[in-house]
């Protein structure tokens, strides 16, 4: 536990020494926008991790690993920090505008993410645009709603296939070891080694903590993107086209 905990204090300040970095260069407007052009096209740009049945030793040069974008998502949730419903800056939720995700100027392919895209994502000319569409788009949203949704949609494409990778790891490994009575040494630490890693990262406590606040900040949101449809009179078709 020990050696558990130091490893993820060091995680912890590289996660704050990147994301003071990274704030310091976004108080520069002219390079603020090719900020977060990069962090939109990692998300983008790694969208087959969150494909069907995705395994990433079927295609390791194709996607960043586990933990790029692990530790991708935690300076990403550094960001969004201010903005979570039970920060005392909660009113900057309303500047999350929920126009982003359906805009032709949305920084993001969200063609898996049926939830939040609309035709406009699939269009032929916007899906065959290269990596500089990351670049030309921007100045049209507020930071903190760029943030929001490319943090929304990173943790779907990092979190999430890192933890069904790793259980998925743990669990062949354990079932190896069943086979074997429990008596191979070499699987025994190996168990030990996979989960010690695994629990370093997915399992950090600071971690799962930001994530369950981002979710709990997003339905907050969403409640009361609904409030403000119900309490304009809108007809209920509307409220749910919105």
């Amino acid at each position: 536990e020990q050696c558990q905990n130091g490893i993820q204090e060091g995680f912890h300040k590289i996660h704050t020494i990147l994301h003071a970095a990274l704030l310091q260069q976004l108080k520069c407007s002219s390079v603020k926008n090719n900020i977060l052009s990069w962090m939109a096209a990692v998300v983008s740009l790694n969208e087959l991790r969150a494909g069907p049945k995705f395994e990433l030793k079927k295609a390791p040069q194709l996607v960043a690993s586990d933990g790029f974008l692990v530790n991708f998502c935690a300076v990403l949730l550094e960001f969004c920090k201010p903005f979570f419903s039970t920060h005392p800056s909660a009113p900057k939720l309303p500047l999350i505008n929920p126009d982003y995700p359906v805009s032709p100027l949305c920084r993001l392919d969200l063609h898996n993410e049926p939830c939040l895209a609309s035709g406009i994502i699939l269009t032929p000319d916007r899906m065959s645009l290269s990596y500089e569409r990351f670049l030309c788009l921007g100045g049209n949203f507020k930071f903190v709603a760029e943030c929001f949704f490319i943090t929304l949609r990173a943790l779907h494409v990092g979190i999430l296939p890192a933890t069904e990778t790793f259980m998925k790891g743990l669990g062949d490994i354990g079932k190896e070891l069943d086979r074997k009575g429990g008596e191979d040494k070499i699987l025994k630490d190996l168990y030990g080694l996979f989960l010690c890693g695994g629990s370093c990262c997915l399992l950090d406590p600071k971690l799962v903590q930001q994530c369950s606040e981002f979710y709990i900040t997003l339905a907050v949101w969403i409640t009361r993107l609904m409030e403000t449809c119900y309490e304009s009179g809108l007809p209920e078709s509307e409220v749910h086209k919105r």
